[in-house]
């Protein structure tokens, strides 16, 4: 038999499929803290795999973000609710992506909020010397 390394969240149904195919699997069950740890990398691996596959399967993928997304929501004691809103919050002060707008760069006065905020993300937002 051959052992691979997984170290990962994985589906509740996973485990049983392991065992119905004669495997054995070494897991365990976590605590809130890890579990919501380990479901926000979940959802950046899942998030990842949107870049990588084909677009006929996005929606399989998509599928798995959003479950993620439920039960974080869920782990954090927030309801669907509460994260209804704070969206039509957010989407009321900043608007949403429908417009499909994509900046390439922005030049803002050395005064701005932003400036703070684009210096302290370097790694995301790197200033351009001319």
């Amino acid at each position: 038999m051959k052992k691979f390394k997984h170290e990962k969240l994985v589906r509740d149904k996973i485990v049983k499929d392991v065992e119905r195919l004669k495997g054995k699997a070494n897991y365990r069950i976590m605590q809130n803290e890890e579990y919501i740890n380990e479901l926000r990398k979940k959802l950046i691996e899942e998030t990842q795999e949107l870049l990588k596959i084909e677009q006929d399967e996005l929606i399989k993928e998509m599928v798995d973000v959003q479950e993620i997304i439920d039960n974080l929501v869920e782990a954090l004691g927030f309801s669907k609710e509460q994260l209804k809103e704070k969206q039509e919050q957010k989407n009321k002060e900043w608007g949403s992506f429908k417009k499909r707008i994509y900046i390439n760069t922005v030049e803002i006065p050395e005064d701005s909020k932003w400036v703070k905020y684009y210096l302290k993300n370097q790694d995301r937002y790197p200033e351009i010397k001319e």
